[in-house]
């Protein structure tokens, strides 16, 4: 899926003779955008660190990802709700942005069981 990524500009994806996607993969990875988020602060913070782990309310999940964050927005969180708390820290924001799904992501997120692996159709005794 990485190398798809690299070289293709349109894809199409087919599971158990069913087109699942179809398109130019820049449109179908804005088609599917999640809730995740990747944040970062200008230094290390003992109160943004506080912040991310106080804050479970605003989110699904939370995970360390280098020198920030990643998270996954509650459903009834709102991204300005988030960026509002943010900035009302002491230490400055250097990094906000929205994650983008891989192409991997999405196959499994669509295709799910409909492709096991080693999963052969029967054959007929001949």
């Amino acid at each position: 899926m990485d190398q798809a990524e690299q070289l293709c500009e349109q894809i199409c994806i087919i599971a158990n003779g069913h087109k699942v996607l179809d398109g130019v993969l820049r449109d179908i990875r804005r088609g599917n955008l999640g809730n995740s988020y990747a944040i970062e602060f200008d230094e290390p913070s003992a109160d943004a660190a506080k912040f991310m782990q106080d804050k479970t309310r605003l989110f699904n999940r939370v995970g360390r990802s280098g020198d920030g964050w990643e998270v996954e927005l509650a459903p009834d969180t709102e991204v300005r709700e988030l960026v509002a708390a943010l900035n009302a820290l002491d230490v400055p924001l250097t990094r906000f942005a929205r994650l983008q799904p891989s192409l991997h992501q999405i196959f499994v997120q669509k295709v799910g069981n409909a492709a096991t692996p080693g999963r052969r159709p029967e054959t007929a005794n001949v």
